[in-house]
């Protein structure tokens, strides 16, 4: 029922957009004055990736990973002075179309999404919680938000002399990765919602990022071979593969043979390279909720076209340390938060 559900979703995303956008400026006049045409676009398309998420709640079972990303964009719009209410009532304007476009089982299901959205939202604002998706990172190193600095002032320089302190100091390369670079990274990311960093400076930080990790990659010490394929690659749709490659990192450092297949790759290429290279372990990458749907179906298809001879199938990203057992919902085998193999969680 629920993919059969995702695919009407998406079908509606352009007419409910539509209708949602229009409401919301027929309610609010003065909305048109303040952000003219392109605020009204702007509008539009951000109520259309509602339906884009929703689906990716509809694929984990779960509303979670809507309403992280409802109060993620809330915090975005907030930062750049777009009034509050429009997202509430985006929620209500898309509810009521659906209402008129859905069976009465499948409108109970959106609605109790986006009711559990509009609750987690008004909680978000007299809140200072922590974000889930940040609660399951290892303890950041001291030296963390220092580096988070660093990055977004685009300090190249200052960013590897800390990184190789750290490493002179006894710090391998998954120590780095996991206390450092990656919370660092997610502050970034943090920064750039909050409007205190640019989308140049957000870019500038992750190729800074990629050049130290192939540095620190060709300092690294390897494990002895212990005979395994490990395949990584992103989700159909994600694009942010600096995670993955982390991953994909530590298990040849720990001895295995591995394949990086880096971001948004396509099902079918995934399921050909699978079946040539054979691997006893396929791992992938979702940074955002809207990419679940693309997730469950990678893993549906890994699961069909191979049977009970199918790799091992682990699950990381963002998105996934939202709700840790999401995995388990997908049919996954196995998940980790972060690049550090001893916090793989399995059943």
């Amino acid at each position: 029922m629920m993919p059969i559900l995702s695919e009407i979703l998406l079908e509606h995303s352009n007419a409910a957009a539509d209708y949602a956008t229009t409401r919301i400026y027929a309610s609010h006049p003065d909305l048109q004055h303040r952000f003219g045409e392109q605020g009204k676009r702007s509008c539009r398309a951000d109520i259309a990736l509602h339906i884009s998420f929703l689906t990716g709640a509809l694929s984990s079972g779960n509303s979670r990973p809507f309403t992280e990303y409802i109060c993620w964009l809330d915090s975005v719009l907030a930062a750049r002075n777009v009034p509050g209410s429009s997202l509430a009532e985006s929620l209500h304007w898309l509810a009521d179309y659906f209402e008129h476009k859905l069976t009465p089982i499948d409108h109970a299901i959106v609605s109790g999404i986006f009711n559990d959205a509009s609750n987690a939202l008004s909680a978000a604002r007299v809140s200072a919680q922590i974000p889930a998706f940040m609660q399951c990172l290892p303890v950041p190193h001291h030296s963390a938000d220092l580096l988070t600095c660093k990055l977004a002032a685009g300090n190249i320089r200052e960013v590897h002399e800390l990184l190789q302190q750290a490493r002179l100091d006894g710090a391998g390369y998954i120590y780095i990765a996991t206390h450092l670079l990656q919370p660092a990274m997610y502050q970034i990311g943090q920064m750039w919602q909050q409007n205190l960093i640019s989308v140049a400076q957000e870019h500038l930080a992750t190729t800074i990022v990629q050049n130290e990790l192939a540095c620190l990659y060709g300092l690294a010490e390897f494990s002895p071979p212990n005979g395994k394929r490990a395949l990584f690659a992103c989700a159909e749709g994600n694009m942010h593969s600096i995670g993955i490659r982390m991953v994909a990192d530590s298990f040849e450092l720990a001895g295995w043979q591995v394949q990086q297949l880096g971001a948004n790759l396509p099902i079918t290429a995934l399921l050909s390279q699978i079946s040539a290279w054979q691997p006893e372990l396929v791992g992938l990458s979702v940074s955002q909720a809207q990419h679940l749907d693309a997730l469950r179906r990678t893993i549906e298809a890994i699961h069909g076209e191979f049977g009970e001879h199918r790799p091992q199938i682990m699950i990381g990203g963002l998105c996934t340390n939202a709700l840790s057992e999401m995995w388990r919902m997908l049919k996954a085998d196995s998940w980790s938060p972060s690049a550090d193999l001893t916090q793989i969680v399995t059943s």
